[in-house]
């Protein structure tokens, strides 16, 4: 986004490449990445990763990471949060995996998509809450497995401003199971449970028009 980001990473031994703006990083490593103007806060831990730095031009907004590619086991870890008609909803986005790349969408700037590739030992579980009474009531959960995975995040179809994920498509086999607990159009609570196995499988955020305002 146009606002400041910050990017922290750690782990037992560090090597700065440059002329590619790489860091080589083993032991232990953890890559935190926060937007405060795209309301994303990402995380990465794993064994070893090399990122490369964008490179910031003046008067050109973009991401800090340009990419990042880490070894395993890798827990990839998102979270945003916004206010909704007065009450706060939360996101969780977690993904395992034996091997994470990152890529942040060319052009930079929060209108790209960045793509999250997965391999090995796949799970992705993506929950959403809100907060009633200074506590989170879960309002969804999404679980999917399989052997790799493509993830983008990208801006949120109803709020442009904000980013979530956007679309997964799964290679299998592929487990997948979602339940959730929230309200139609009168306010009446619904709960839903699917579960399903399949070779593939993709998964995609809409706008409240292509969902007809429903939950």
């Amino acid at each position: 986004s146009n606002q400041i980001q910050t990017v922290v990473i750690t782990g037992r031994e560090a090597k700065y490449v440059a002329a590619a703006s790489r860091l080589d990083v083993s032991g232990g490593v953890k890559v935190l990445n926060s937007d405060v103007g795209a309301g994303r806060n990402l995380s990465l831990t794993g064994s070893n990763a090399s990122v490369v730095l964008a490179r910031q031009n003046a008067g050109r907004s973009g991401d800090a990471i340009a990419s990042s590619t880490m070894q395993g086991p890798v827990v990839l870890e998102l979270d945003t949060a916004e206010d909704v008609k007065g009450v706060m909803h939360k996101s969780h986005v977690e993904g395992n995996a034996d091997h994470i790349d990152y890529a942040s969408g060319k052009g930079g700037g929060s209108a790209q998509s960045r793509i999250v590739t997965l391999k090995g030992n796949v799970k992705i579980t993506r929950t959403e809450s809100a907060v009633v009474g200074g506590h989170d009531e879960p309002l969804s959960e999404v679980v999917f497995t399989g052997s790799s995975a493509t993830v983008a995040l990208g801006p949120d179809p109803d709020k442009p401003e904000k980013e979530t994920v956007t679309s997964a498509a799964v290679n299998g086999p592929v487990e997948f199971s979602l339940h959730s607990s929230e309200p139609d159009k009168n306010g009446k609570p619904v709960a839903r449970d699917v579960k399903g196995q399949a070779d593939s499988l993709t998964y995609k955020v809409l706008d409240q028009d292509a969902r007809g305002g429903a939950a």
